[in-house]
């Protein structure tokens, strides 16, 4: 998806990914060019890696966004579930993405 990988602990399936609003996007040559300018990073994103990038707007959880794709792939949903938690987990520690509480994400909160 994003070529890189490693990190620490996994994404929590009930958390909510969130692009950050800082990121600007630009399709280019049929790929999706992401670019922090806080920290100044660049991510290319390839077909899978924009849909997965789509679905992190704040309205589906990480669990929600493996079943999605692993319906409309076919893929086997533990294989989903590993990519795609690696994949937030490297966007998140990029500042490309946030995690949050199901609740906070849904607007909701005391």
């Amino acid at each position: 998806m994003t070529g890189s990988g490693g990190g620490s602990g996994r994404p929590g399936a009930e958390r909510v990914p969130r692009r950050s609003p800082e990121v600007l996007e630009e399709e280019f040559d049929g790929e999706l060019v992401l670019c922090e300018p806080v920290r100044e990073q660049v991510v290319l994103l390839n077909e899978t890696g924009a849909a997965v990038w789509e679905l992190c707007d704040g309205s589906l959880s990480v669990a929600e966004i493996v079943a999605l794709l692993a319906d409309q792939t076919g893929a086997e949903r533990e294989t989903v579930a590993a990519d795609v938690a690696a994949f937030v987990e490297d966007l998140v520690a990029r500042g490309f993405l946030a995690l949050e509480e199901a609740g906070e994400a849904a607007g909701g909160g005391a």
